[in-house]
Parts: C-alpha cells; sequence; structure tokens
C-alpha cells in the first residue's frame, strides 16, 4: 500500500474514533473501575462511604423472595399469602431502575423450622440471591423479618417452636392488610414478644445464635452492605422497657463485632412508632459506630392521608420527617427509611411517591420502598396491590406497571466526591441538578441515568462544562472527572 494512501486512512480512523468519543457513546464492556462497582461500604459521619472516599445515596427496594418470606404451614392450612417467585430478571430489572441497595427479609422459621435443625437449602437461597446481586451490583442488606412475630400468630417470623405461650390460635390465609393489622394487636404477638425479649426458654439465645450463623455466612462479602435484626419490633406493648429492648440490640452488636467488623448493624425504633411518628431520643449514641437507624413512615396508612397533589403531601409530613432526622443524629447515624410505600398505580400513589422522593432529598435521608411485586389481595395496603406489576392470577403470572416504573425510576447522583448540599429532578425540564462540597477523594461520580427520561438523548456537564461519561447496561453512568475541582461542585445532566 502506497505510504500516502496508508497516511490519510491513519488519520481518517483516528478523527472518526474521536468522533465517537465526542458523541458520548456507551461501553457493553464490564464496569471500569471509574464506574459503578461493589465495595465495601463503611459508615462515617452519619455518611455510607465506599472504598474511594465517596458517599452513596442509597435508593432500596424490598422484595419478598420465594423460598425466603416463609408463609407456607407444613401441617396443611393454607399459606398466609403468595409470595413471588423471583428470577435473576428481577434483580436485573431493579438494576435498570436505579436501585442499589435490595432489602432481602429473610425468616427465622425458614432458617430453623425445628429447634436446632438448621435448613442448609434455605441458606443456599440465600446464597443463590445475593449471588444474583452481586452480578448486576446492587447491595444486599439481610433483613430478619417479623411481621406479627411469626406465620403462626401473624404473617411472617419466628418459627412454631418459638412462640410462647404454646397454647394459642394458629392463623392461616390467605391473609389480607385488614386481618394482619388486626393479628399484629392480637395478646398472643404481644406475649410472643415478650417471651422472646426476656429469654423465655434460651428461645432469645437461640435467635442470637442463628443472626451470628447467617453473618457467619456473608462477613468476607461486600455485597452484603449490613444486617438488621428485628423488623418492626414490638417491645414496648409487650411490656419490655427501653432499656430492655437496647439491650437486645448491644447483644446483636457484641455477637456480630466478634467476627465482622466490616458490615453495618442496620437497627429499627419499636414498631410504635409507625403510629406514634416518633421514637424516644437516645441520651447517647448507641454503642456500635457502624450503626444505621431505620425507622419505618407509613403516613398513608397511620394518618389516613390520601391527597393527590404534592404539596398537601409535603405539608403533613413535614414534621415526621424533620423529627425522623433529629432522631438519626441523637443516634449519631446515617438514616434509612427501610420501608415507605404506597399503591402507585393511584393518584395519590403518584404525588406520594414524588413529595417522598424529594423530602428525603432534602434531608438526606435514604430510603428503601416498599415493594417491587405484591400478589393479590396483598398485605400493604387496603388500597390494592402495591408494588411495580399487577397480579393476575396464580403465582408466575404478572403484567409490568410500566408508567408508574418509569415514574418512580428518576435520574438522580449515586455517589460523589464529597458531600451533597442539593439534589434535584426537576419533573418539567427534566434536568437533574446536584450540588456537593468536594472531599478529599479523587474518585469520580456515579449517576443513574435512565433513557426513558431522555428520548433525543442527553449530556452530562460539571460546573457548566460538558463532559464525556461511560454508561453500563443498567443505566449507571461513570462521568469524566477531574480530581483537581476544588470547593462545592454543580452536577447536571440535561437533555439534548
Amino acid at each position: 500500500m502506497p505510504k500516502c494512501i496508508f497516511t490519510v486512512l491513519f488519520f481518517a480512523i483516528l478523527f472518526i474514533s474521536s468522533c465517537k468519543k465526542e458523541q458520548n457513546t456507551t461501553t457493553e464492556s464490564p464496569l471500569s473501575k471509574g464506574n459503578w462497582q461493589l465495595q465495601w461500604i463503611d459508615i462515617k459521619d452519619q455518611n455510607f462511604v465506599d472504598e474511594q472516599g465517596r458517599t452513596l445515596q442509597i435508593r432500596g427496594i424490598n422484595v419478598r423472595v420465594d423460598g425466603l418470606f416463609d408463609v407456607e404451614h407444613a401441617d396443611g392450612r393454607i399459606a398466609n399469602e403468595v409470595v413471588p417467585k423471583i428470577r435473576l430478571s428481577d434483580i436485573e430489572g431493579i438494576a435498570s431502575m436505579g436501585f442499589n441497595v435490595l432489602r432481602l427479609p429473610i425468616n427465622w422459621s425458614g432458617y430453623e423450622p425445628e429447634r436446632n435443625q438448621v435448613n442448609q437449602q434455605y441458606i443456599d437461597r440465600i446464597k443463590e440471591v445475593v449471588g444474583w446481586c452481586k452480578q448486576v451490583g446492587i447491595y444486599v442488606q439481610i433483613d430478619w423479618h417479623y411481621d406479627a412475630y411469626s406465620k403462626e400468630i401473624g404473617e411472617d417470623g419466628a418459627p412454631y417452636w418459638a412462640v410462647l405461650p404454646t397454647i394459642f390460635p394458629r392463623v392461616q390465609g390467605i391473609l389480607d392488610f385488614n386481618q394482619l393489622f388486626l393479628l399484629r394487636a392480637n395478646p398472643f404477638c404481644f406475649q410472643a414478644y415478650n417471651s422472646f425479649f426476656t429469654n423465655k426458654n434460651g428461645i432469645r439465645d437461640e435467635f442470637l445464635d442463628a443472626w451470628t450463623d447467617i453473618i457467619n455466612q456473608f462477613k468476607d462479602d461486600n455485597t452484603v452492605i449490613g444486617f438488621e435484626p428485628m423488623n418492626e419490633p414490638i417491645a414496648y406493648a409487650a411490656g419490655i422497657s427501653d432499656a430492655n429492648f437496647m439491650k437486645f440490640y448491644e447483644d446483636c452488636s457484641d455477637r456480630m463485632r466478634a467476627i465482622d467488623s466490616k458490615h453495618s448493624l442496620w437497627l429499627e425504633p419499636d414498631a410504635i412508632r409507625n403510629f406514634l411518628n416518633s421514637s424516644p431520643l437516645p441520651s447517647q449514641p448507641f454503642k456500635d459506630k457502624k450503626v444505621v437507624y431505620c425507622p419505618h413512615y407509613y403516613p398513608n396508612l397511620t394518618q389516613g392521608a390520601n391527597y393527590t397533589n404534592v404539596a398537601d403531601w409535603k405539608r403533613i409530613m413535614e414534621t415526621p420527617m424533620n423529627r425522623i432526622t433529629q432522631e438519626a443524629n441523637a443516634w449519631y447515624a446515617p438514616v434509612c427509611m427501610n420501608e415507605w410505600g404506597i399503591n402507585p398505580t393511584t393518584a395519590a400513589g403518584k404525588s406520594y411517591v414524588i413529595a417522598m422522593r424529594e423530602m428525603a432529598e432534602d434531608r438526606y435521608i435514604h430510603n428503601a420502598f416498599w415493594l417491587w411485586k405484591e400478589p393479590i389481595p396483598g398485605t400493604s395496603g387496603s388500597d390494592g396491590n402495591w408494588g411495580f406489576y399487577n397480579h393476575v392470577s396464580g403465582n408466575d403470572n404478572w403484567t409490568e406497571r410500566t408508567a408508574e416504573k418509569k415514574e418512580f425510576a428518576v435520574p438522580y447522583v449515586m455517589a460523589v466526591p464529597g458531600a451533597i448540599v442539593k439534589h434535584r429532578f426537576n419533573l418539567q425540564t427534566n434536568i437533574l441538578t446536584c450540588e456537593f462540597a468536594r472531599n478529599l477523594s479523587i474518585a469520580n461520580p456515579i449517576i443513574y441515568i435512565p433513557e426513558n427520561w431522555f428520548p433525543t438523548g442527553f449530556a452530562v456537564f460539571v460546573n457548566g462544562n460538558k463532559v464525556n461519561y461511560e454508561k453500563d447496561n443498567f443505566n449507571r453512568v461513570g462521568i469524566e472527572w477531574n480530581p483537581k475541582i476544588k470547593g462545592d461542585v454543580i452536577i447536571e445532566v440535561k437533555p439534548n
């Protein structure tokens, strides 16, 4: 080939490559170091911080998983509810919606159905789901879930042998929201919690063994972000003092730290907070420095709120949301609202989702939405089945709520080298704006940018300057970054 032709071809190829780079094309290659990847997450100054020094915003989702959410009865009674079959495709869909933490409810009854007989298949199923999350880059928060203490007297939780007193009316399904609400106030439920916290027949010690075992199974896995010992604990109504309740959490911490110094400990206040919108302020921070404070908040359930505009939702949530922040500060812990939710197909649901997201952003409250999939009739609320799928019939027949998914999954900044000052996605202009104060980390920001909000494409700007980016298969974008930038930084994502 003549030298002149070779030279022309060389510069032509160089020009084409340069043009492609300027077009911000995405990549199908595995995530690079500059993009989103699972890392060990530490707790520093009430923030979630990755190994590269970036602070994270947690947008989580609760998922009831078949084989783990244990509501079936071995004696022939009807199961308390239908649990969706969850596959890898669900986990991929969760990642595509921008969720970066999956709160995984597990049950003591599934782990240890008979005393001192651990179900290895149950542990293997947990590992399978955690493995799926690792594949797609989602953290897992392992939650020992209880609803009215046990599937024997409520919805899920403790095994039959750990329900004391032994004489109680045993329930069967299929339960709805109103039935479960009554079961939570059942005197046998209160007695069972009292027996647990006072360690009758050694059942609290037995749980601590189970708690320790699951931690031991995952102590070296950074896919797991942390462990939670009890969902919606009922202590005060069961006659347990705050000191004894906190002693249980201290025991959980001691057991955990004896084998695991890396993962965070996620602790809920007493479930009465769900109704009072307030919990006692501790006189001093919790002893464990890697603790996450994780209350639930359901104004649509406990206050009967049913507004169809964002302003009214914000008005009634102002004081409770400020109180959540106050409580987290007293704990000196990051706060993750581990449950909030509504039927997203209703007019009230659509405005509630916007109000909750914006109020949480303004207070830097991390959160996990309840729920991914819920069957009919559902136990979450009286306004129909929740989640992002319609349950048609049977266990495995679901249709996607496409519009609700789009409305929920808006762009946001997942990780930044600094502390977020302001954050908002404008639903009228489709512009995401994030201002943050730089820290010493040189790592680049990561942004979740779903394409369905930008039909003509988008551009990313840092302090007014357009930058290149690399996008993975789950809408997570690593942007070009100058680590020498100092002071406050403004990131914008705008439609083309």
